[in-house]
């Protein structure tokens, strides 16, 4: 989580379900689980908040301002001091970050609770103004007795009835468990490997938009309308799927073509593309498929074309309650009763109405 590879902790979690076989085991992999789901949720908002982001946006970072060059829910182009700085938005600066994140979530116990999460868990955090988020959220009548837990434990799962609870089943508090000198140092050169290792890939990223761009440079310029940007995100998929080997220029082509699939209203096409990030284990499909949707909903031509975009994210709300991921499911509801209703067909939005009916008295159990 502290990496941001949430597919990876999410496949983590599941393993650590499957061996747990005593109660404080479970107990602790349920409360991993609750807060990777709000770091999930926070996560996916972020998207959204990036790609609501309108070009000349100034956003308050620490005790200067930056302004917004270009913006996607998978990227922002910044300016500050002078010069561009491109960003995946899963990789963003800690003070960028929660930049973005003022700018869309609202100042409600819920949003305090999901940018807490961030702050407490993620590397570029702030776990003091994580702690005072979550004492906020608590306040305000949310349970966040899971995620102080998994503070209190420093994440220890050594052996995690010694680490996590007392015998009788009270939380160690953090005072407890005192960091040595040696142990300080260590986390030290882990927490700095881990930032040039972001900044190498990031690095690694750019030159390798630099090239896709540079090779499909006529495509870019021509793909201006609907069909062209269907045809490019085709090509691209193409591309990737001959080089036959996963590398940072197939990911960019993947992610191009989703982006273009997405924008020009082709809703197999954008599923087909993340289906093939998924394989490499760089997007987890369900997210980017809700994030894709939200976008289909808005591109999607004609009534064809929204009743592919309900009836696809009506399959995906199945896919997100097997999953027990109800933030996913809702959001993909509200997609589904949207299109449902551009389209026209009275069938599909009595469907799409009950399946949201049926997850909204779900939340309020």
């Amino acid at each position: 989580m502290a990496e941001r590879d949430l597919v990876g902790a999410r496949e983590h979690l599941e393993t650590a379900n499957a061996l747990a076989n005593r109660e404080p085991q479970k107990l602790a992999a349920r409360q991993l689980g609750v807060v990777l789901d709000h770091l999930i949720e926070f996560w996916n908002g972020l998207h959204q908040a990036a790609g609501s982001l309108q070009s000349g946006q100034e956003l308050p970072v620490k005790d200067t301002f930056v302004n917004v060059v270009q913006a996607s829910p998978e990227r922002l182009v910044i300016r500050s001091a002078g010069r561009n700085m491109r960003y995946r938005v899963d990789q963003l600066p800690g003070g960028l970050v929660l930049a973005v994140a003022e700018s869309w979530f609202a100042r409600t116990a819920t949003s305090k609770l999901l940018v807490g999460t961030f702050l407490c868990f993620d590397a570029e955090g702030h776990e003091e103004i994580g702690r005072k988020l979550l004492d906020d959220a608590a306040q305000a009548g949310l349970d966040v007795t899971p995620f102080v837990a998994e503070l209190d434990a420093r994440g220890s799962g050594v052996d995690v009835d010694k680490t996590r609870v007392h015998p009788g089943g009270r939380r160690t508090p953090a005072a407890t468990l005192p960091s040595r000198p040696a142990d300080q140092a260590g986390r030290t050169r882990v927490e700095g490997d881990q930032a040039a290792r972001r900044k190498a890939e990031e690095a690694a990223m750019r030159l390798a938009e630099e090239v896709v761009r540079k090779k499909f440079a006529e495509a870019f310029r021509a793909a201006t309308t609907p069909i062209a940007q269907s045809e490019l995100a085709e090509k691209l998929m193409a591309e990737a799927a001959g080089s036959g080997k996963k590398s940072d220029e197939t990911i960019v082509m993947l992610r191009e073509a989703q982006r273009l699939a997405v924008e020009s209203g082709t809703v197999d096409l954008a599923m087909q593309a993340i289906d093939s990030l998924a394989a490499m284990r760089v997007a987890d499909p369900l997210a980017a498929k809700t994030n894709a949707m939200e976008g289909l909903l808005e591109t999607a031509r004609g009534a064809g074309g929204q009743r592919q975009v309900a009836q696809a994210a009506l399959h995906l709300i199945g896919q997100a309650a097997t999953e027990r991921r109800l933030p996913e499911a809702t959001r993909l509801a509200e997609v589904a009763v949207a299109s449902a209703r551009k389209s026209n067909n009275a069938n599909l939005m009595r469907q799409a109405v009950g399946v949201k009916h049926r997850l909204d008295t779900m939340r309020k159990k």
